[in-house]
């Protein structure tokens, strides 16, 4: 989609999708940019580049370039939502990174990232049949 029409869009709907998800009192910021690289070509639409929930703060990028229509816009936010969602998974496995616990190739750590994202695709498996 061209950016022009995913920033039409999100100011006609994205607030109401925020609230529908229960994070109306986030303030989450959008950004729009094209994948500049091949790395997740096919696979990357967008992504939470940060979260900081205890401020109820989120930032996401969307890669326009890649979305090809309303409905994969919708869905990639959906996607990001959940991610904000369970972001206190990230406050955790962050503060073991930070404390040394874990490093970035712990086999625990990568455990606890997969069962974050197996989180995530086992709502959106709800939300498409609710």
């Amino acid at each position: 989609m061209k950016k022009q029409a995913v920033l039409k869009w999100l100011e006609k709907n994205f607030q109401n999708l925020q609230n529908n998800y229960g994070l109306e009192d986030w303030t989450i910021d959008v950004k729009l940019e094209n994948l500049t690289t091949n790395e997740g070509a096919g696979t990357t639409m967008a992504e939470v580049c940060s979260t900081l929930y205890e401020y109820r703060k989120a930032s996401i990028i969307i890669y326009t370039d890649t979305i090809r229509n309303v409905q994969e816009l919708k869905s990639v936010l959906k996607h990001e939502f959940y991610h904000i969602i369970l972001s206190t998974f990230t406050i955790f496995y962050q503060s073991l990174l930070d404390s040394h616990t874990l490093k970035e190739d712990d086999m625990r750590l990568q455990y606890l990232l997969k069962m974050e994202e197996l989180v995530v695709v086992h709502l959106e498996k709800k939300d498409r049949h609710s």
